[in-house]
């Protein structure tokens, strides 16, 4: 719909030739930072400029290829398994002092909340 808008309006983006030396596909650009490659080629760049890197997650620790400059974990589940961790610290138990994680953020004093054998 953009592109046909743009069209009418005399000043559309048009089709280009990749620029990548194994591909010569046509494209057409969807904004200005792949105006050069399509998207393929992008990707693949990408991947050989931001090369591997090891997961943030400390209990998974692989390998992985970044697809984005600022990513931490190789998958969602690293990246939710360390949200957690940072939004639920260890708390100490009201009654024993002994530290544990509780199940949910509002809980200090909670059944749910409790660690094992406190019932």
């Amino acid at each position: 719909m953009a592109k046909l808008r743009e069209q009418r309006a005399g000043r559309a983006i048009p089709n280009r030739e990749c620029k990548s030396p194994e591909c010569s596909n046509t494209f057409h650009p969807r904004n200005r930072s792949v105006e050069y490659w399509c998207g393929k080629c992008h990707r693949d760049h990408q991947a050989v400029v931001l090369g591997m890197d090891m997961c943030a997650n400390p209990a998974c620790g692989k390998l992985f290829d970044k697809r984005f400059a600022f990513e931490k974990y190789c998958e969602a589940k690293c990246r939710r398994e360390m949200e957690h961790v940072r939004l639920l610290p260890g708390m100490r138990c009201a009654w024993c002092g002994e530290l544990f994680s509780p199940l949910k953020i509002s809980s200090k004093f909670v059944a749910d909340a409790m660690p094992a054998g406190h019932e």
